[in-house]
């Protein structure tokens, strides 16, 4: 029987995986530098289905009479989506347009991020995957993606957490967790197990402004 994973905390904050912690903690570091007016764990779910229930009556003989109850049967239950994370931006730092879906002069193909709201005063919604899938969750994700866009207009970003760090910094409180504590051959205490080198915050800033 699959054991099912223990809730991780931190910052006093329940997440469900690693993957959403190192996303906290980026985000708590840009939240550091101004960047980021506020991010929310708690994000309400959004009904992705109503389900299906069919009436049918019920039967049972009593000793005098026949006794009917109306009962419901679930052929479908209900499902719902709930987001990881809800952060709201200072201007449009990382952010683009989505909706209305017409070209803009600020529209950015390679943007970060996507807002559904018009400008950029909306938050910015995101879903954290690991980049190894290996229960291939992304692609229920992706079909939950496109039926929130098409029924409610709301649009949520993918965030592979490693991808995210090589194209803007990564967190310094997620450096222990990426070097060596002992080392494999040809390797030393404190190097990164990832062949790129990574950005500092203040290094990402710099280059952006």
């Amino acid at each position: 029987m699959k054991q099912r994973k223990e809730p991780i905390v931190w910052n006093g904050i329940l997440f469900d995986s690693q993957e959403e912690v190192y996303v906290a903690m980026w985000l708590e570091e840009l939240k550091s530098a101004k960047i980021i007016k506020y991010w929310d764990r708690k994000v309400s779910s959004i009904q992705i289905t109503t389900g299906l229930k069919i009436g049918y009556t019920k039967e049972t003989q009593l000793k005098t009479k026949l006794k009917q109850e109306i009962k419901a049967y679930t052929l479908l239950r209900p499902s719902e989506y709930t987001p990881d994370f809800e952060i709201q931006f200072y201007g449009a730092f990382f952010g683009n347009i989505i909706s209305p879906p017409y070209a803009s002069p600020s529209f950015n193909k390679d943007a970060l991020f996507f807002t559904s709201v018009y400008g950029f005063n909306g938050p910015v919604i995101i879903e954290v995957k690991p980049t190894f899938d290996q229960n291939n969750m992304e692609r229920l994700f992706v079909l939950n993606q496109k039926f929130l866009w098409d029924k409610y207009r709301i649009f949520v970003n993918l965030v592979e957490p490693i991808e995210l760090f090589k194209k803007t910094f990564l967190p310094s409180a997620a450096i222990p967790y990426f070097t060596y504590i002992r080392p494999p051959k040809g390797k030393k205490v404190g190097d990164y197990k990832f062949d790129w080198k990574p950005k500092t915050i203040q290094e990402f800033l710099n280059i952006n402004n």
